[in-house]
């Protein structure tokens, strides 16, 4: 209704439509953790976000926009710090620190 095509004959079947969503959506998880799993071997500069309050668990995003966990004694929101990626589970990544 909002494009010229959705008014055009010869429309696909809505479980076409559905299984090809399907198809796209288990490719980009695929390649998603193909990339995530390529960079485990990798250090990475993480800016810290936030912690989560009630441990010494800090969440940060590196700039190919990895979300990394992270743990210090100190406090380290908002600042760079050096990651080294120790295990990746529902895509994020757990990372030891070394403080810039």
């Amino acid at each position: 209704q909002y494009t010229k095509a959705a008014n055009m004959p010869n429309q696909i079947n809505e479980e076409v439509k559905a299984e090809r969503a399907k198809m796209l959506r288990e490719l980009a998880n695929k390649k998603q953790n193909e990339f995530l799993n390529s960079m485990l071997e990798h250090e990475h500069a993480v800016l810290i976000e936030k912690s989560d309050g009630s441990s010494n668990l800090y969440k940060g995003v590196s700039s190919n926009y990895i979300k990394f966990i992270v743990e210090s004694n100190i406090n380290i929101s908002n600042n760079i710090v050096m990651a080294k990626p120790i295990k990746l589970d529902n895509k994020k990544m757990f990372a030891k620190i070394n403080i810039l």
